[in-house]
Formats: C-alpha cells, structure tokens, sequence
C-alpha cells in the first residue's frame, strides 16, 4: 500500500496515556519583588508562561490563594507596590519536598503589569512581560544617526542599568543607521519605541532580537544551533489499540493557499534612473499539475516595496525573505505534552512515525508551559515550516 501523501490527510488528533508514564515530580518557585531582589513567595495555586518568537514579548501570569500568602506579601503588599518583578522557576528537583532553586531553571523574569484581586474566589492574579517590556514601553531620547546597528543596540541597554547586552558586532560590516533611515524615508523621532528601532535594525542586518532573563540578544538567528526535540508517534496495533506518543495532543494543519503555490515580487525606486527595479521569487513558479488547474489563477502573488536605490541582486534576495517567510506557515502542528524544560523558541522539532510526509522538521513560535495544583505540569507548542514538498522552481 502507498504511503499516503499530507493532501490526502485530514487533520489528524492523537491523545495517549503514554505520556503520563512515569514519576513525574516537577516543582516550582515563583519569586516577587524589586528588581534583582525578588523573593520566593508561597501560596500560588498556577502559573502560565508563554515563550513567543523573535521580536515579541514573552508573558506570565500567575494567581496566589490570598489565604495562603505570607504576612510579608499579602494582598495588601501587592496593591502598595509602584512596581515589582517576578521569576518563575520550574524543574525536576532530587528533593521534591524542598526543592532546591538552583536545580530549576528560570522561564521567565518580567515586569509586573496589572494585579488583580478577586475577593470571592479570595485569588490574587499578577500578569506581565519580559524585560522587552523595558524597551516596549520608552521612547527614543537620541539620535543615533552615525552610530552603527550594533552601537545603536549597545547604547539602548546602557539607558536601563541591570540589563546586559549579546549583541554582534556591525561596526564597519554594515551600513550607519542614517543610511538606513535615509532611504526608507524615515525619521528616528522620539515617538518611536526602543524596540520599534531595535526590531527594525535586526531586520535590516538579517538578525534576531529578543530579551532572556535581563540580556538583550541582537544577532544572528540561533535557531537549529542546539538540539533537536522528537516527536514520536506510533498508531493503534494488535497489542496496543491506542496510538502511543510521548504526547498527550498532537495536531496537523495545512495551509492551502501557500500549498497553490506563491510568488513574491519586489519593487525599489531608483532616484537615479527614475525607473523601479523588479524582481520577482521564485521566477519561474512551479506549475499545477495537468488536469488540476485553478479556475482561480495557478499561483497566490504577493507584492511588496523595499526602501530606494536598491540593485537587482538585493531586491531579488528581498523578494526570497519574503516568499521564504510566507511558506514557513504551510505546514502546521500544534501539541500539548508533558511539561519540560527541553524545548524552547530556538528548538527544531522532530516528528516522526506517522508514515506520512507529516514527518518533518517544525520550527516553535509559541511555546506555552502551564503547572497548577490540580493538573501538573504540561506545555502546548504551537510550530511550522514549509513542506517538504515545496521545491520552487527558479
């Protein structure tokens, strides 16, 4: 029998009781307080973070039973404080019952955004973001007009002291910042955010930005540097009728409108010619099959404009980041499993044992870890990449 292909799959849902194999004993700390004097504070019944790609803020939000809080940091302290910070710190400790901070790693330092008391439920809920939130929320106060990318990204963490900086050096290998800004026709003006000019410099040097714990990383993207998490999955058998996973959900979806086909064309403005250069990605796009031609057009086009003065070569590798980012959303996969701490934003995944070219390689942009007193500790991933089958032609 042939293997069956992704066009002839439905969505497909797995639940096994596989994955709760196992002693699992995973234990949490969650600390509040000033900035770098954070404490651990007893009484949260859950607590939920979200890992988000690059470019975005991570989020937290956590609930402590009012009953069960320390004198110290009752509902009172909450509602009194300008601004405070929280940790959240999660893992496998050797000794559950007195669980060792050092042996759980952070998953989130962030800043306190909003807190809440529900005097029925007797539950107070603090909600917040990383320490991007530090860069989200000022302005820019100077012009960095002669500075390059790098030099630029330097001086935005020197402005908030405790932060620290992983930041590749641009100096002389690109472009100063002015140049950018002059041919996109953009002003650097204080109505800007930092992170609006920090996010924008890492696209313009083919970079990353994101902030971990209180390091800003500004660089090349370090996705697939590290290990790769497996997915596998086995269906029902003779001895088994139930499929066997180390998942608890698994899901697959496909874009059709990517799966048609795309082309991305770009356009620069020439204030020397007075006439745009055009390039188009892929520039001979794969054709549809005979017989199965769209009444409604072979292919999806996109169209995009870059900034000025830009030659052919540069428009046409714009043209392919754009088709590249759009085709990254083709194939979808969603999971929810047990909760570790092995899979972050920059780890590939791997599934395989579906006997379809659902096998593939997916890479996260959201990653969500949830551990309560009534359900543990699970995480859902959201992931994509392109198909496997998608070759265009050029």
């Amino acid at each position: 029998m042939a293997t069956p292909t992704i066009d002839e799959l439905p969505t497909v849902i797995v639940t096994s009781s596989a994955a709760f194999q196992g002693v699992r004993q995973p234990r949490a700390i969650v600390k509040v307080g000033a900035f770098g004097a954070g404490v651990a504070v007893s009484g949260w019944r859950s607590w939920t973070v979200s890992n988000n790609s690059f470019y975005e803020a991570d989020t937290f939000h956590v609930s402590f039973a009012a009953s069960t809080l320390p004198s110290s940091n009752d509902v009172n302290w909450f509602f009194s404080q300008k601004e405070a910070f929280v940790e959240i710190l999660a893992g496998f400790p050797t000794h559950p019952d007195s669980p060792d901070p050092s042996e759980l790693q952070s998953l989130i330092y962030g800043r306190i955004d909003d807190i809440e008391y529900d005097p029925v439920e007797a539950l107070i809920i603090v909600t917040g973001r990383d320490l991007t939130a530090v860069f989200i929320d000022n302005k820019i106060a100077a012009e960095y007009f002669n500075k390059f990318s790098s030099q630029v990204a330097q001086a935005l963490v020197d402005l908030h002291p405790g932060m620290t900086g992983q930041i590749t050096d641009t100096v002389n290998k690109s472009p100063k910042v002015g140049t950018y800004y002059d041919t996109d026709q953009l002003l650097l003006v204080p109505s800007r955010s930092e992170w609006d000019v920090l996010t924008y410099l890492a696209r313009k040097e083919a970079f990353v930005v994101y902030v971990q714990g209180t390091t800003l990383y500004f660089g090349p993207n370090p996705t697939g540097t590290g290990n790769i998490y497996d997915i596998v999955w086995q269906p029902p058998t003779a001895d088994h009728g139930s499929p066997i996973s180390n998942v608890i959900e698994l899901s697959f979806s496909r874009s059709m409108t990517v799966a048609k086909g795309v082309t991305v064309t770009a356009r620069s403005a020439s204030f020397t010619t007075g006439k745009p250069v055009v390039q188009s990605y892929p520039s001979n796009p794969k054709a549809i099959q005979a017989g199965k031609a769209s009444p409604f057009g072979d292919t999806v086009n996109y169209y995009v404009n870059m900034s000025a003065n830009h030659s052919p070569v540069e428009v046409e590798a714009f043209a392919k980041a754009q088709y590249d980012a759009i085709v990254s959303h083709e194939m979808k996969l969603k999971a929810t499993l047990p909760g570790d701490n092995l899979l972050t934003i920059q780890t590939p995944i791997e599934v395989s044992g579906t006997g379809t070219d659902l096998d593939q390689t997916y890479y996260p942009r959201l990653v969500t870890r949830e551990m309560s007193l009534e359900d543990g500790y699970q995480m859902t991933v959201e992931a994509q990449n392109v198909s496997p089958n998608a070759t265009p032609e050029e």
